[in-house]
């Protein structure tokens, strides 16, 4: 879908260039809405691999509501913190029983 829309755009410039009324304004107004649905088509997939990627766990905290983009932002921040603190608390006791071993 995204690839005919793209075709499309580079059609009509080719059209007002061989017609010779194409100016750098024109350019900017056809391809501004083409490249703003692409960033956003490309938000939007990267939200939903979030979602896949949070886990029913954090999916049950909201179970019978849909959940807005800034809920999945948040679960995720969420869950990275968590993941980070779990990290640090990991690593640290490694090392801890490295230096023990080492004595």
């Amino acid at each position: 879908m995204v690839f005919v829309e793209i075709l499309q755009y580079f059609f009509q410039i080719f059209k007002k260039i061989q017609n010779r009324i194409v100016s750098p304004q024109m350019v900017g107004d056809i391809r501004k809405p083409l490249v703003e649905k692409l960033r956003r088509e490309r938000i939007n997939s990267s939200i939903e691999q979030l979602k896949s990627l949070l886990g029913p766990d954090f999916l049950k905290q909201q179970p019978d509501s849909k959940l807005e983009k800034a809920d999945i932002l948040e679960m995720t921040v969420c869950f990275l913190t968590q993941l980070h603190s779990f990290s640090l608390s990991w690593s640290t006791a490694c090392l801890v029983e490295i230096y023990k071993l080492l004595l």
